[in-house]
């Protein structure tokens, strides 16, 4: 009779394991089964040998056997329309939690792409720009409105400053940015992002200086004289509030939209040295 209880111990463990998993029926019809389902048919069979007295014992022991059978059944089963998913969930939300996204919004002339690069290597992750996301675009073979908007803009240094950009292009630019941001982590430099992924686990950099500071970045970048610089810098600045206001719907720069608002004129270096240290403090 020790086999009885190893089968019912085993049932009554699925019943429970069933009942954590938030079902009801199943657990109720094992119980049926054990109790009445399979015992009063097998019973009746024993009943016909005429050897009854002796063989109607093992009526509760088929009974076990054949309910353990549906236990296993049931418990396969809710592995894999519950247990895989909650393992599944798990898996997702460590990948959330390990994922790392940076986004750098940043005035004209404070030296932002260089800050973001330089980021991404310390990190060791990948860095975008409008041109790199472009032709991660075209390697995952994504609308290319985005690409050809974005070789206009590098076909001529004005076109480049007024980041002008059409409603299709945008909407090429958003998707582009969320196919790579569920898969990997990176620094990305302009574009939005920070309102795009916004949903994401993101953190959000706002990058500003002192004019005389990016006057002369400027100049060193683009060989501008000292009033081409100012002008570059105003018009690029004006173009980039208006785009992100007309796509976000919230005012450039403010600091409530970002996580951390850097002056640049004390170096790329220690720009950097700040964005590490406040990554490595809300990562503790």
């Amino acid at each position: 009779m020790l086999k009885l209880f190893v089968f019912m111990g085993f049932t009554v463990a699925v019943q429970g394991v069933l009942q954590a998993l938030g079902y009801g029926i199943k657990p109720l019809i094992l119980s049926v089964m054990r109790l009445a389902a399979f015992v009063f048919p097998v019973a009746y069979l024993f009943t016909l040998s005429p050897d009854v007295v002796n063989t109607v014992w093992w009526t509760f022991l088929i009974a076990e056997v054949l309910t353990c059978a549906f236990a296993v059944i049931f418990l396969l089963r809710a592995k894999k329309q519950k247990i895989a998913v909650l393992e599944n969930n798990s898996e997702e939300c460590k990948s959330e939690k390990t994922k790392l996204i940076v986004t750098i919004s940043r005035e004209h002339g404070t030296s932002g792409k260089q800050i973001g690069k330089l980021l991404a290597e310390r990190l060791n992750i990948k860095f975008y720009d409008k041109e790199l996301s472009m032709l991660e675009a075209k390697r995952r073979g994504l609308n290319n409105a985005y690409a050809e908007q974005i070789q206009t803009e590098q076909d001529d240094y004005q076109l480049y400053l007024s980041l002008d950009i059409n409603k299709d292009s945008a909407i090429a630019q958003s998707e582009i940015i969320k196919e790579i941001a569920r898969d990997e982590s990176f620094v990305i430099v302009g574009r939005c992002a920070d309102y795009i992924l916004k949903d994401d686990n993101v953190v959000k950099v706002f990058l500003y200086a002192p004019m005389e500071y990016k006057i002369q970045n400027i100049m060193k970048m683009y060989g501008d004289n000292e009033q081409e610089a100012k002008e570059h810098i105003l018009k690029s600045n004006k173009a980039r509030s208006d785009y992100y206001e007309s796509v976000t719907g919230l005012k450039w720069g403010e600091a409530e939209n970002f996580d951390l608002c850097l002056d640049c004129s004390c170096g790329n270096e220690k720009v950097v040295e700040t964005i590490m240290k406040y990554l490595e403090k809300i990562n503790k």
